[in-house]
């Protein structure tokens, strides 16, 4: 599939996906016409390339909100735009959501969303190595992880006794994913494993998660694989 064809059919999709916003395809550095009552989606290649089997391509998306639209349909448009991608587009890497901005010509707000896609190791965003991880068993990538380990503790000590014969640590991972796709903020009680690691970790929950693609996750149990 071309990025064109990638384009084409996302056109078709998400109409039914995300209801009541037009989408087109825009032609050339000309806006499309933006005269009419609806929020209107308008998108176009913005880049392919392949390099032996690895194809990556990026595809730009400006929302045009009509006069009297508040900043937040912007950006519920555009996540809306890149869960509906995730969904029905598996080599689907990453979405990167701009700022809104007045639209001087015709009044209202735009915002601009790009989709990256890549097959192999190519990756459209700017040429980043990309990773796997297995979240629930299912293989995604992303392009770098952080862990960081804290939790709390209690000791226990006898009567009369000065030094504790027990303490009881609770422990805590936090795992940061840069890069990862999104429509995954509502899965919860996940399991996680980064790459090819020792560890697996169990009953993660989503503390964070932005439109440009890092979400951080907490686990309370590590278990080597």
């Amino acid at each position: 599939m071309t990025a064109y064809e990638l384009l084409t059919a996302l056109l078709k999709e998400l109409p039914q996906a995300v209801p009541g916003v037009d989408f087109q395809e825009a032609y050339g550095p000309s806006p499309a016409p933006r005269r009419r009552e609806r929020p209107l989606v308008a998108g176009q290649v913005e880049k392919e390339s392949l390099a032996g089997e690895d194809w990556s391509a990026a595809l730009g998306f400006t929302v045009y909100l009509p006069g009297g639209e508040k900043p937040g349909r912007a950006l519920e448009i555009a996540r809306a735009v890149a869960g509906a991608a995730a969904k029905s587009q598996p080599l689907l890497t990453q979405a990167q959501t701009g700022a809104v901005a007045q639209e001087k010509a015709l009044g209202g707000l735009t915002l601009g969303c790009s989709l990256y896609f890549s097959t192999g190791s190519g990756n459209a965003s700017g040429g980043k190595a990309r990773y796997q991880v297995h979240i629930n068993g299912q293989e995604y990538t992303v392009t770098g992880w952080k862990e960081t380990v804290g939790g709390s503790g209690k000791a226990y000590t006898a009567i009369g006794e000065e030094e504790p014969f027990y303490r009881r640590r609770n422990q805590e991972y936090t795992l940061e994913l840069q890069g990862l796709r999104p429509g995954l903020a509502g899965v919860e009680g996940f399991t996680l494993r980064l790459g090819d690691g020792p560890w697996l970790y169990s009953g993660c929950r989503w503390k964070s998660m932005t439109a440009a693609g890092t979400a951080t996750a907490v686990a309370g149990v590590r278990t080597k694989v």
